[in-house]
């Protein structure tokens, strides 16, 4: 949220509209948003071409990876790397692995976003936290 101009982050704060989730379904071919402050969201079809050249991408995608050297993160000890796009050289991302939870990325910088992982649980997550909750409309 950094990137996001202060006026413009007061604003959404002023109207409680600081908390966004996104549900992505593929099997639904849709796209759920979610605003929990105002328990609403709004469905965003897929197009079928759309998830076929998504899985294109995926299927090419090829990185290079360098290391960065090892360093702790919210008491994890992690491998940094810095993390390149061989089609596209100007995506690169940091990324912190950790160590005790099978590489998974705690931390991962790129130039317009940041996401840090916390409160981690490496289980199978419950079908229900992929469905709209029954009191949003």
């Amino acid at each position: 949220m950094n990137n996001i101009p202060l006026a413009t982050r007061e604003a959404a704060k002023a109207v409680k509209f600081n908390r966004v989730a996104f549900i992505v379904r593929l099997d639904k071919k849709a796209v759920y948003v979610l605003f929990p402050d105002f328990e609403e969201y709004i469905e965003i079809p897929i197009l079928d071409e759309s998830i076929r050249r998504i899985e294109e991408m995926v299927r090419r995608a090829e990185y290079e990876r360098a290391s960065l050297g090892d360093t702790v993160l919210d008491e994890h000890s992690c491998a940094k790397v810095r993390v390149t796009s061989k089609q596209f050289k100007t995506d690169q991302a940091t990324v912190w692995n950790a160590n005790d939870m099978n590489g998974f990325p705690l931390r991962i910088e790129m130039p317009s976003l940041n996401i840090h992982f916390t409160n981690i649980k490496l289980a199978q997550p419950d079908v229900q936290l992929f469905e709209i909750p029954t009191n949003y409309v």
